[in-house]
């Protein structure tokens, strides 16, 4: 029996002494959302191209955090206080206010643009897109935040922020790139016509600056409306 006493005795301190680590490791997060400041508390950790820390704030939403630097990933609010349901509608400008405030704690606003406003009329909500252009070239560099018609920030996602702050960026040829597009799609494909669909800079997975081109070949031209996606060194024009 005291045996038996001690073996519980020592799991239980072994339990206390891994909470405390976890929350040594983990500790609480504080994020000032919709006029308040939310108490987050870890949930776990997992890994998709990086590694993410999960929190759950007292309603059970999940937050995302990059571990290597504790900046938000995004998050997805799907349990709301009773008191945000009884908020008088906005209008756009206010929406688009209240977006502006959000995602400026997250970036510096100045040096992106909002490429996308999207109204979801059943469901009543706005999205926005802020993307970071370089030398008129959208880029991987952005967020996203969705705000109901009452104001409530729903949903933040952020995506490669930051990726081109310790890059020296050339002078991008435009004429070079248009060039290697036409010889890629005419050595590959012949005499097709086709339209871009997006060109976007990034960076690819040896460092390189890329721009990202996705192209769509006209169905007048056996195309049948398929496309292809591939880069362009922004340096030496090479498509892989």
């Amino acid at each position: 029996m005291i045996k038996r006493r001690i073996l519980l005795s020592a799991f239980a301190i072994l339990a206390i002494i891994i909470i405390l680590m976890r929350l040594i490791q983990f500790p609480n997060k504080t994020l000032f959302i919709d006029g308040e400041n939310r108490t987050l508390k870890f949930k776990h950790q997992f890994s998709t191209s990086e590694i993410l820390d999960e929190y759950q704030d007292n309603f059970t939403n999940s937050y995302y955090f990059i571990h290597k630097t504790g900046a938000l990933e995004g998050f997805i609010i799907i349990s709301f206080p009773k008191a945000t349901k009884a908020l008088k509608k906005l209008d756009e400008a206010q929406i688009k206010a209240k977006a502006d405030g959000f995602v400026e704690k997250y970036i510096n606003i100045a040096k992106y643009s909002k490429v996308d406003t999207d109204y979801i009329e059943g469901l009543q909500y706005y999205q926005f897109t802020y993307t970071k252009m370089i030398q008129n070239y959208k880029t991987t560099d952005g967020v996203g935040v969705t705000v109901t018609s009452n104001g409530i920030i729903e949903k933040y996602g952020a995506q490669n922020v930051g990726i081109f702050n310790k890059i020296k960026m050339p002078k991008i040829n435009n004429e070079m790139i248009t060039s290697a597009i036409n010889n890629y799609i005419n050595k590959r494909y012949g005499n097709i016509k086709y339209s871009i669909d997006s060109k976007i800079l990034d960076i690819d997975e040896n460092g390189k600056i890329v721009i990202k081109c996705q192209v769509v070949f006209n169905a007048d031209s056996n195309g049948t409306g398929q496309g292809d996606s591939f880069n362009v060194d922004v340096v030496n024009g090479n498509v892989y």
